[in-house]
This record gives C-alpha cells, sequence and structure tokens, in this order.
C-alpha cells in the first residue's frame, strides 16, 4: 500500500500558506551571518539588543523671544508667545527665565544710562510661556524658572541691548591667557541649571525613577518675591491660571528637593545635608577623606532613631 503523507496548516491568519512558485527552503543547515557594518562580537552591542530601554527625564527649555523690542511691556509680550516644540510635551521638565539682577551698578562704561527691563525676580523678557495655548487641552508651562539673565533699554528708550552685567556667569575653555570665564543668557542657560539639579539628584540618589526626579524639582520650587506680589494681588482664578502658565511653580532649589528624599527616608537636619554632599559627584571627597569625615559626624551629632548610617559613594 502506497504510504500517503499529509500536510497540515495552521488556521491561523497570520500564519502564511506556502506559494506555488517559493522556494523550498534547503535541507542543509546555514550558518547565520552577521549583518554588514554590525560588530556583533562587540560587547557594546550585545547589550543594546539584550538591555531593556532606560526611562529618561528630558530637560526642555520654553524656548526665547529672539527679537524683543524696546517698546513692549515684555510680560504682555511672553504671554503673547507661546513656548515652542517640544515645549509642550506633558512629561518633559520644561524650563522658562527670569532675571535674577536688575542693577546696572558694575555694568561697562559703553552701558551708562541704560535701564534694566525686567524688575528683580521677573521673567526674563526672552521667555516663552503657554499663557496663548488652549487652557482645556494643553499643560501649564513652563513648569518651573531658573536664572536666565536680564536684557536693558538705551537711555532714549528705543533700542535693546545685552550688557553683560545682567547675563549669567559661566565657564568657558578658551585660549591661554583669555581666561575661563564668559556670559550665557536665556532659557537656554536656565534649562542647564535646572538638567544640574537633576543630575545631582541623581547621582545622590540613583534609585529614584526619572519621575520621582522630576516631581522632586517641581515640588521644590518657590516663586520669587516679585512672582507672589502679583499671584497674592489676582482675584479671579483665569487671572491665577495664567499667572501659573507663566511663571510655572517658581524657582528649584537642590537643598529643597534632597531635602524631602531626606525626610521621606526618615533622615532629617544636618544628616541630610552630609549625605547628599558625600553622594554628589560635583563634592565627592577620596575615599579616606570621606571615611574620615563620616567618623566625625559621628561623633558630632547624634544618629536620628530609625535611621540608617550614612554611606559614601
Amino acid at each position: 500500500m502506497r504510504e500517503v503523507k499529509t500536510r497540515f496548516w495552521s488556521t491561523n491568519s497570520d500564519a502564511e500558506r506556502p506559494s506555488a512558485t517559493r522556494p523550498r527552503p534547503s535541507s542543509k543547515p546555514t550558518t547565520r551571518q552577521p549583518s554588514p557594518g554590525l560588530p556583533e562580537h562587540n560587547p557594546t552591542v550585545r547589550n543594546l539588543r539584550v538591555t531593556p530601554p532606560t526611562p529618561r527625564l528630558f530637560v526642555v527649555s520654553a524656548g526665547n523671544i529672539r527679537d524683543v523690542r524696546a517698546e513692549d511691556d515684555h510680560l504682555d509680550r511672553s504671554d503673547a508667545e507661546g513656548v515652542e516644540d517640544p515645549a509642550q510635551a506633558w512629561n518633559a521638565l520644561v524650563v522658562g527665565a527670569y532675571a535674577e539682577h536688575d542693577a546696572m551698578d558694575h555694568a561697562p562704561d559703553v552701558f551708562a544710562g541704560y535701564v534694566p527691563i525686567a524688575a528683580r525676580g521677573e521673567l526674563s523678557p526672552t521667555s516663552r510661556t503657554s499663557v496663548s495655548f488652549d487652557q482645556k487641552r494643553w499643560p501649564f508651562k513652563p513648569d518651573v524658572v531658573a536664572p536666565g539673565g536680564n536684557l536693558a533699554r538705551t537711555p532714549d528708550g528705543t533700542d535693546v541691548d545685552t550688557p553683560e552685567n545682567l547675563a549669567i556667569l559661566t565657564t568657558r575653555l578658551q585660549h591661554p591667557g583669555e581666561g575661563y570665564f564668559t556670559t550665557t543668557r536665556d532659557t537656554s542657560a536656565a534649562t542647564a541649571h535646572v538638567a544640574a539639579v537633576a543630575a545631582d539628584i541623581r547621582a545622590a540618589y540613583p534609585q529614584l525613577r526619572p519621575e520621582t526626579i522630576r516631581a522632586l524639582i517641581v515640588h521644590s520650587a518657590e516663586w520669587t518675591s516679585a512672582m507672589r506680589t502679583r499671584i497674592d494681588a489676582t482675584t479671579t482664578k483665569g487671572a491665577a491660571v495664567n499667572l501659573l502658565r507663566r511663571y510655572g511653580m517658581g524657582v528649584p532649589s537642590l537643598e529643597r528637593a534632597t531635602r524631602r528624599v531626606c525626610q521621606a527616608n526618615g533622615v532629617t537636619g544636618l544628616w541630610c545635608q552630609a549625605r547628599t554632599a558625600l553622594r554628589r559627584p560635583s563634592n565627592r571627597m577620596s575615599n579616606a577623606l570621606s571615611a574620615c569625615f563620616q567618623r566625625w559626624v559621628r561623633r558630632a551629632l547624634p544618629l536620628p532613631v530609625g535611621s540608617r548610617a550614612i554611606t559614601a559613594r
């Protein structure tokens, strides 16, 4: 009797039936060849394939107004200029800029008679807001504000300039003899400031999720005196909402943010400051100095009840 061989096919819609023109697979064993240009022997490439994606916190600038005019009311202009893409993203930590200084005492002689546009503690003249957005559909942006410098009007009130004394001092690698300092400004400088706060929190407490770090920064923010004065003077909910869309939650603080982490772990006061200082990369001591410092802290401060001893990293 002739043996009849029967082949069964899956009824799953995802399964393909063989085509009459499709060649049959070879019975010979084949060796999988790596894709051209992909060094599979490289351990970094292998890790990228097996390592799950790492959550990230995106710190984004609100964007700048590039044509500030001397005749404008700078707050009205900022309220009319919406934050730039991708600052409208819900989960991004969006940063606006505020003016930390409004004095011309140390300005170069060429800026004699110039008048700062923004009062100290007010929104920077170049910072954008979400006041003009559809308030039922779009989030409150910026989330926080940080130092971003100020601008000044000319003595005749017809033009705007950028005195260095109203900018943000920072470092810069330059040619020998040219110094190591320069100035920066606007929402880019403010964003770098907040990104550094986020990095310090992450370095001190690497177990925290990006969402937690974002929340710590936002909840550590406080309005400046100038911002608080305007918010306290509001008489309607709509006016208060607009100010929240202008200033966010205010100016964040690394000290306040890390203090909340310590309080959540039952560590308070100087213990919290010592623990954060030891863990922060910018202030990290050598292993020997860290051990000596911890011994001094243990002798000088009583260990809080229920808390664990600090550990230098």
